[in-house]
Order: structure tokens, then sequence, then C-alpha cells
């Protein structure tokens, strides 16, 4: 009867030890997700604005020569950058990811474009790489605290890559052993609250122009004017 008694005292212990455990993780979490958040959010109005300048710049520069606004002939190869998480824990987050990706490139091998896979995050990597996909680049190790310096590396990555062009260069290789591509696409999660995260498909390049009537146009939070609007020479310097 004691020795039960002891095995019962020492579960009470044990489970009390894993209640407190717990109960930091959750707190460490809550505070993550508010900082997160909160990044999130002083985000939305640059994104707007940028997205708004881009619009206007590729509606101004429908007679610009520019390759990041002019659609190419038969396209044959395809980029496709997913971004995934370097760790777990996150609900649906990845998986969603993931299964949109596999639509689109499914999509894509409709359309006759073979798809290029670039890879942001560990799980995305492992993901693609237990099932013996080839992945052309990935980037990890940075999905909790993400800055320009990575999105620019893989954001220049990708455009050169578009500007070489697939038609331009065979399958090893042009002179300079870039093997280009036709488009550029995207897919990530679009946050929108706490409780609803999407994924979302999208093509980057060549630039979708979206025509909105005057009126129109979305609301934004006040981000005060852009400093410089460039004019659709500067803007679109890629020639």
């Amino acid at each position: 009867m004691g020795a039960q008694l002891r095995e019962l005292r020492a579960r009470v212990k044990a489970t009390k030890s894993i209640g407190k455990i717990t109960k930091a993780m959750e707190l460490i979490a809550t505070s993550r997700i508010a900082k997160a958040q909160a990044r999130v959010e002083a985000a939305r109005p640059y994104s707007s604005e940028i997205t708004t300048a881009l619009s206007e710049l590729a509606t101004a520069a429908t007679t610009l020569d520019n390759p990041l606004l002019t659609e190419r002939e038969n396209p044959r190869r395809a980029a496709v950058l997913v971004v995934t998480s370097d760790k777990g824990l996150c609900g649906g987050y990845n998986a969603n990811v993931l299964r949109t990706t596999e639509e689109l490139l499914a999509l894509l091998r409709e359309q006759g474009k073979e798809p290029v896979l670039f890879v942001i995050g560990a799980k995305g990597v492992n993901y693609y790489r237990f099932r013996n996909r080839e992945i052309a680049a990935s980037w990890t190790g940075f999905s909790d605290q993400p800055q320009y310096v990575h999105a620019r590396e893989a954001g220049e990555t990708m455009v050169k890559l578009f500007l070489a062009g697939a038609d331009d260069v065979g399958d090893s290789g042009g002179a300079d052993g870039i093997v280009g591509v036709d488009e550029l696409h995207i897919v990530y999660t679009e946050f929108r609250s706490m409780l609803t995260q999407t994924p979302q498909a999208k093509r980057i390049a060549p630039l979708e122009v979206e025509y909105v009537e005057e009126g129109e146009a979305t609301s934004a939070p006040d981000c005060g004017s852009l400093i410089k609007t460039p004019s659709p020479t500067e803007g679109t310097p890629f020639r």
C-alpha cells in the first residue's frame, strides 16, 4: 500500500511539473505570436503602397520593352518559390502551403511548362528531399526572424534566372551556366487573423497588371506618402 501511494504521489508531482512546463511554453508562444502579428500589421501599409506603386508603374509602362512586364511566347520553364517554416508545431501552416504547391506544379505541367523548385524553410526542403524531388536552390534558418537580406538573396536569384529566359539557354544552361525560366511563381501563407491564414499561389513575373476603376481601390492603413514616386523607366530598371 505504501509503495502504491509513493508511486501515485510521484505521478502527481510529475503531472504538476509538466503543467508548469506547458504553461511556460504557452506564455512564450503567446508572446511570440503577438510580436509576429505586430510585425505583420506594421508591414501591411508598406505592402499596400508598394503593390499600388508597382501596379501604376506596370500600367504606365505598357509601351516599355521590359522583360518583367512582357509575356514570353511559348513559356517552357517556370520557377516556383515555396515559403515554409524551419520548425513545426504550427498547425497546418506547412501542410497547406505544400498542398497548394503540388496543385500549382500539376497545373504548370498540364500547361506544358517544366517547374523548377526553389524552397525557403527546412520543412519544405525536408518534404521534397524525402520524396527525391530536385530542388534548384534553398534557404533555411531564418523563418522565425526573416530579414530583408534573406528576401533579397532569394529574389535576386529568381530574377537572374528570369532575365536569362528559358528560350535563350538549353537544359544544361547557357554560356554562363544559367538555366533560365520564363515565369516566376511564389507560394506563401497570407496572414489574415489569428484564426485565418490562407495559402496563396501567385505569378510574380511577368508582372500581372490588375486594373482598378477609380473609386474601387481597397482601403489601406494610413502610412503617409511615398518619399519618391519613380517614373516608369526608373521603376523598371531591368531592360
